[in-house]
């Protein structure tokens, strides 16, 4: 009985042993570029037979247990137009780490890619529909899978670079046109995990690309479609993502939007945008920048209000906001930019600074401590100058602001121009937004000038009550006012200008 037990257990040793070795050489034999010639030439020959299209692949490289890459891929539509090429496809997963439920990619690299996706009137499907057709219909209904089977599986990306991709979209049925070129996009991942919606990345590049938007009129009526969808938002409960970056960074990034069925346009021309840990955290509605920057660029932004009665369908559907906007950013530079701006609804101004057709040139800002929240707002501008096309010029700008329910606090702050010099200093403290225009004996002020000179040229450019005889004058101030505004006391007040004027008071006033 043991000699059999002993044949029997060394039999199966062998048989296990040799599956073993079998595995192990199938793994290998992978290696081989013959094998590997061998393997391609068979999928693309069911590829072709399965889809009744052009489909060709130049090589294959696998590096078990984890490089695998495609050179040459193509596909055709059933027109015979290009559907896919890419040159080069390389993916380095970690084959073995899928046993235990991870996806681990530490490589992808995609080159030279050419994809067109199109749905062409009268063609109501995609050029793509074919390969669904194919792979699909002869497919059994997927089995329900419980949501905790699937719960455990977590994916790791390292690594990305794409470069020279180019992506068409068209769709007549939408409305929809878009082409993306894309030069270089690099990243590193340091944790991508889907459960928890927490997005960290060490680095995110982007450069020498360029996006156009089409929206044109659909061929189907979609407001029923976007109802739904909105609907379907509100009842979304899933956790809202998590996204850090820590240096994030466009170069050469161009964008053209161009919505026709809300007349609404923005270009923008990203010579150099900068972030440094940036902090997206959506379910709480908080963002947060070390440091922001934007150079070089240019931005332009267009569009025609919509009709009252469109407004009302809006707010019909528009997603209730869960969580108040906080924005923080802790240094922000702006060097050089141009920003256009039109209300294609309003009438150009012929004169002044038109507030609804700006055109502003070699803007630059430096500012530390900028906040915005429900609690208020805060900014420490270090320097500020720009150009208007109205002949306005800021020369320059500083000052700390603060402006909460309780406080509205300008210090430090210096404006000046080719004509204009503010030197000032304003404090207003109160219990409520409601005191400064119901309860002035709760608001207290303080107030100063110090050797203000105003240019009536530049108050021309924002008022056309200045008569034009008068517009080549200036004021001069110097001033001091403290105390409630029911009771101030106005210990200096000193004006000169408009011909030889001249005021110098002290004293309270009360009302």
């Amino acid at each position: 009985m043991k000699k059999i037990l002993r044949k029997s257990l060394k039999v199966l040793l062998w048989i296990v042993a040799s599956l073993i070795i079998l595995v192990v050489a199938v793994a290998l034999s992978l290696n081989i570029p013959a094998v590997q010639n061998f393997v391609k030439n068979k999928a693309i020959t069911y590829l072709k037979n399965k889809t009744k299209t052009e489909v060709t692949l130049e090589s294959i490289k696998i590096a078990l247990p984890k490089d695998v890459v495609l050179n040459k891929f193509y596909i055709e539509d059933k027109q015979g137009d290009t559907l896919l090429y890419a040159e080069k496809l390389q993916v380095d997963i970690s084959l073995f780490k899928l046993l235990k439920n991870t996806v681990e990619v530490n490589y992808i690299e995609l080159k030279n890619i050419r994809a067109n996706v199109k749905r062409v009137n009268p063609d109501t499907t995609f050029n793509f529909s074919f390969l669904v057709d194919a792979f699909m219909s002869e497919e059994k209904k997927p089995e329900e899978v419980n949501p905790d089977s699937t719960s455990a599986l977590k994916f790791r990306i390292d690594k990305i670079l794409f470069t020279d991709i180019g992506i068409t979209y068209r769709d007549d049925v939408a409305g929809n046109d878009v082409k993306l070129y894309l030069g270089e996009f690099k990243s590193k991942i340091r944790d991508f995990d889907l459960q928890k919606q927490h997005f960290a990345i060490k680095s995110l590049e982007l450069k020498n690309t360029s996006l156009n938007y089409l929206q044109q009129k659909p061929l189907t009526q979609l407001v029923q479609h976007i109802t739904n969808s909105v609907d379907s938002a509100q009842k979304e409960t899933g956790t809202l993502p998590l996204i850090e970056v820590d240096e994030f960074s466009f170069n050469n990034v161009n964008v053209n939007y161009d919505d026709q069925l809300s007349t609404t346009k923005a270009i923008a021309k990203i010579n150099e945008l900068g972030l440094v840990k940036l902090k997206v955290d959506l379910a709480n509605g908080k963002y947060d920048v070390d440091d922001a920057k934007l150079n070089n660029s240019n931005i332009l932004f267009a569009f025609k209000p919509a009709p009252s009665n469109d407004l009302d369908k809006v707010k019909d559907t528009v997603v209730k906001e869960t969580s108040p906007l906080a924005l923080a950013i802790k240094n922000i530079s702006l060097a050089n930019n141009n920003i256009q701006f039109d209300n294609l609804d309003a009438k150009p101004l012929a004169k002044g600074i038109d507030f609804n057709h700006l055109k502003i040139t070699e803007l630059n800002l430096g500012a530390e401590k900028v906040n915005y929240s429900g609690a208020g707002i805060t900014a420490n501008v270090k320097n500020g100058s720009l150009k208007d096309k109205s002949g306005f010029i800021l020369s320059a700008l500083r000052g700390d602001a603060i402006y909460n329910d309780k406080q509205i606090k300008l210090a430090n702050f210096v404006l000046k121009t080719p004509n204009t010099s503010i030197d000032n200093a304003t404090e207003l403290n109160f219990t409520s937004m409601d005191d400064l225009t119901k309860h002035p004996e709760r608001v207290k002020l303080n107030l100063s000038f110090k050797n203000t000179v105003i240019g009536l040229k530049d108050a021309g450019f924002f008022s056309d009550a200045i008569p034009v005889n008068y517009r080549n004058e200036k004021i001069t101030l110097n001033a001091n006012v403290n105390g409630y505004l029911n009771n101030l006391n106005i210990p200096e007040l000193k004006i000169a200008g408009l011909k030889s004027t001249q005021i110098d008071i002290s004293g309270t006033a009360k009302g």
